[in-house]
């Protein structure tokens, strides 16, 4: 379909981008500043633990797509924190997608809702707090 088509040139463009950015950068500062220039992150799994790279994305305040499988749908919220499509459904997922890459008010509010996320839920402080609560429940 068109919007297949438009996903495939524009998968073609980012991953020229992509391997400019690699042959100038170490490695070491590579991970932080694919997410800096990243419009957005999506992962279109049919299975996934709980995806580290979806979080990552997250915490660097990228808008994110995810498939609706469990353990996404139990971070990204969908139309307030990023987009969820249905697991194999290219057709939505590319719709999502050029939406997202068109839409810049979107893809901030999005962003900033994911960032948020992750800090209220995700962080060390917020995950001790989460466990500290598990083990003493009588502790305010």
């Amino acid at each position: 379909t068109q919007n297949q088509q438009w996903l495939l040139e524009n998968r073609q463009k980012s991953e020229k981008n992509v391997l400019s950015l690699f042959k100038s950068m170490s490695i070491c500062h590579l991970r932080p500043a694919l997410y800096e220039i990243c419009q957005s992150s999506r992962l279109s799994s049919r299975w996934e633990g709980l995806p580290l790279v979806l979080l990552e994305a997250m915490g660097m305040g990228a808008a994110v797509i995810g498939t609706g499988i469990e353990s996404i749908q139990e971070v990204v919220r969908n139309h307030e924190n990023g987009e969820v499509v249905q697991v194999e459904d290219a057709e939505s997922l590319a719709i999502s997608l050029k939406q997202l890459l068109s839409d810049e008010e979107m893809r901030r509010r999005l962003g900033t809702a994911a960032q948020n996320t992750i800090k209220s839920t995700y962080t060390v402080d917020a995950m001790c707090e989460q466990y500290a609560g598990l083990l003493n429940p009588n502790q305010q």
